[in-house]
């Protein structure tokens, strides 16, 4: 494929972190509508699955549902992890060790997917996505503590729960460049909110009835959730991956979700930004840019050393 196909595939991918910004805001809403963290996952998911159905239909015809056992096994998986275990894990972190302690355990999974890839996929960890990864990461903790480190604390119990939840989250790049390889990025992205709709509602009845109450305005915010938080840029993170891109380079890339929810946070809820949050996300900023610059670097690098 050309390089502009490589090119409109990572800027899909960015642009699905934008979209993922938004995941905060629509928890904030749903939480202050009555809505528990079981019922805020399902209803995300759930409505995402249900979005779609017509979208598949539409563009890809009924018959693009039938998916051999192997693509249907690996989108149940992806389901699992990506949803069943994130939300669990991470819900389970955040009650032990905190949001703040949650969120910066959750970019363990960069370097998960780096790992993930280089195995699965043999892809070169060079030293210039070392670099990207090490600033992101950086960026990504001053950006949600804004510079309190004491805000930090890492219980044994969470900090497993959280790091849980990092390798749920790693492996959508993964299991998403193995199977839109060979079948519809759409197909794959119903088939991951279905699973993932499917294994949440036992834990949904578990969590007593009082989650399970539901109204207009939660409906309503949770199909907004579904489709702005989960179908678009899960379509556009999908479709970004069935080209020939690197899966060790998308998270790192997709992190512009960072700054998106640091910014709604600072407009919307009128949270305190200071210096640190700020120089956090031009780090963030900084990192995306070191990470798509990175095959010119190493060129430019081998052409001087030779």
């Amino acid at each position: 494929m050309s390089t502009s196909s490589i090119k409109k595939g990572y800027i899909q991918v960015f642009i699905a972190g934008m979209f993922w910004g938004t995941t905060g805001l629509f928890m904030e809403l749903l939480a202050a509508a009555g809505a528990g963290n079981s019922l805020v996952s399902l209803l995300r998911v759930g409505s995402a699955a249900l979005i779609m159905v017509p979208v598949v239909w539409k563009n890809c015809g009924l018959k693009a549902f039938r998916i051999n056992g192997k693509t249907l096994l690996m989108c149940a998986a992806m389901g699992f992890t990506a949803h069943t275990l994130f939300n669990i894990c991470y819900t389970a972190a955040v009650g032990s060790v905190g949001v703040a302690t949650a969120a910066v355990l959750l970019y363990a999974s960069l370097f998960f997917v780096c790992v993930l890839s280089r195995i699965f996929f043999r892809e070169m960890i060079t030293k210039y996505k070392v670099i990207a990864l090490t600033v992101n990461i950086i960026g990504c903790i001053l950006t949600v503590t804004g510079g309190d480190l004491g805000v930090l604390s890492f219980m044994l119990y969470g900090t497993v729960m959280g790091l849980l939840a990092a390798l749920g989250y790693s492996t959508v790049p993964i299991f998403g460049k193995i199977t839109t390889g060979h079948t519809h990025p759409y197909v794959i992205t119903f088939y991951n909110f279905f699973f993932g709709a499917l294994f949440l509602l036992p834990f949904l009845a578990n969590a007593g009835p009082s989650t399970m109450q539901l109204s207009v305005e939660i409906l309503v915010l949770g199909f907004g959730c579904g489709l702005m938080s989960a179908v678009i840029p899960y379509m556009l993170f999908m479709t970004g991956l069935s080209k020939p891109i690197e899966a060790s380079k998308v998270n790192v890339i997709a992190s512009m979700e960072v700054v998106v929810a640091a910014l709604i946070g600072v407009g919307v809820f009128h949270e305190f930004m200071n210096g640190w949050k700020l120089v956090g996300m031009a780090l963030v900023l900084s990192s995306i840019l070191i990470m798509n610059l990175s095959p010119a670097l190493s060129v430019r690098s081998e052409a001087q050393s030779g």
